[in-house]
């Protein structure tokens, strides 16, 4: 008797099968639970490294690009792809060609199970012969698209533009009431998976000295002088990499007098490093789903707008058809038309994109709480949610 055929002998009547399904929840919860008593953590298993890897293989492969496949660029989300072409149950069968394995051996996890347990989107296991065992999650929606097309376009026309390099060009974004011009451009790169810790760029047009501009795209529908869309957001800040959250949590935990209260949930997945917490107004029991932190220091905003890419990244808002293109020969010159330009926080503060912190409810998150920075247009507390507004002064 091997050693699996010891394990799951001792351990069979845990499971109502006798054995754990990994489509299970509940059975996955037991096993985690009895490899963590032996020191296994079973998530470890796969490596996330390698899922990024594979994730992003696939995505720039002739399959992942026929089907218009965009992989995550957030650190939680790298290993995920995104597509509006296909179905989940469609992509089993083009992972399983790209990575040359059998369609079976595609194992799918629903959102909420097995290894997407923690996820809001399903996925699939894979033992790949270049990356060994990966997992890639599938987002089929719209969300976490924007700007890609923007980004696509704008890139083709540059690079057409200066002729892969050869003819360098001026580059001028005119927007209402605000341009940006770039000179000696000779070539634009995709800046998403290149850039440091709190850039924002998504684009950089290269100059022969160096980096000419960063520019950080938005599609026109996200940004606009009167409305703001429902998808869009400047950051998501559900990490210890910046301050808030971490500040915030510590905050409704031990402070009495901060507005918020923290109670554990209860749930089962809670543990010491990550306990899941509901939100409740300080000394009451009337719960609370969503918290929207206002006032900001400009200096924070704008280092969430802006982030920390050298030169400067600059917004750039826009649809990006083909009529918004435009190339003198005389002069060297690619005119693009967009629709809003944004270069400093100053030009944000006090409209409906200036950004605000906003807290809710999620259980799929660490801690039980989404944290965000969206814009203020964005930032609502409607009739039927039970929210409440404090000072970003009183997190800090």
């Amino acid at each position: 008797m091997d050693v699996l055929d010891k394990f799951f002998k001792k351990f069979s009547y845990k499971f109502p099968k006798g054995y754990p399904d990994i489509n299970d929840e509940q059975d996955m919860l037991i096993l985690e639970g009895i490899l963590g008593e032996m020191g296994i953590d079973l998530k470890e298993t796969i490596s996330r490294a390698a899922s990024i890897k594979a994730a992003e293989d696939f995505a720039n492969s002739s399959i992942g690009k026929e089907y218009d496949f965009i992989k995550f660029k957030s650190g939680k989300y790298e290993n995920r792809l995104n597509s509006t072409k296909v179905k989940f149950p469609e992509l089993q069968g083009l992972l399983a060609t790209h990575f040359g394995v059998e369609d079976n051996e595609v194992i799918p996890h629903q959102a909420g199970k097995g290894l997407a347990a923690s996820d809001s989107v399903p996925g699939y296991q894979i033992n790949t012969p270049q990356y060994g065992e990966v997992f890639i999650s599938f987002s089929g929606g719209k969300k976490g698209t924007g700007g890609k097309k923007e980004e696509a376009a704008l890139l083709q026309n540059i690079k057409a533009a200066t002729g892969e390099g050869i003819n360098p060009i001026t580059v001028k974004f005119i927007g209402k009431g605000k341009s940006i011009e770039v000179k000696k451009v000779i070539d634009a790169i995709d800046a998403s998976q290149k850039t440091q810790e709190g850039a924002k760029a998504d684009v950089q047009l290269l100059t022969p000295s160096g980096i000419g501009a960063n520019l950080s795209l938005k599609q026109d529908s996200e940004i606009e002088e009167d409305k703001v869309s429902s998808g869009f957001r400047w950051a998501s800040v559900n990490n210890d990499k910046t301050p808030f959250r971490k500040a915030f949590v510590n905050k409704a935990l031990t402070d009495e007098s901060f507005p918020v209260e923290l109670r554990r949930s209860g749930e089962r997945r809670d543990t010491d490093s990550t306990p899941k917490y509901l939100m409740f107004k300080r000394g009451t029991d009337t719960r609370i789903s969503k918290v929207v932190v206002e006032d900001a220091p400009n200096d924070e905003n704008e280092l969430y707008v802006f982030g920390t890419d050298n030169p400067k990244t600059q917004v750039v808002g826009g649809t990006f058809n083909e009529d918004d293109f435009n190339f003198d020969d005389n002069n060297n010159t690619l005119t693009v038309k967009v629709n809003s330009i944004y270069t400093d926080i100053s030009q944000i503060i006090d409209t409906p994109v200036e950004p605000v912190f906003t807290v809710e409810q999620h259980a799929k998150q660490p801690y039980g709480l989404d944290f965000r920075i969206v814009p203020a247009g964005k930032a609502t507390i409607g009739p039927n949610t039970a929210g409440i507004r404090i000072k970003y002064s009183d997190v800090f």
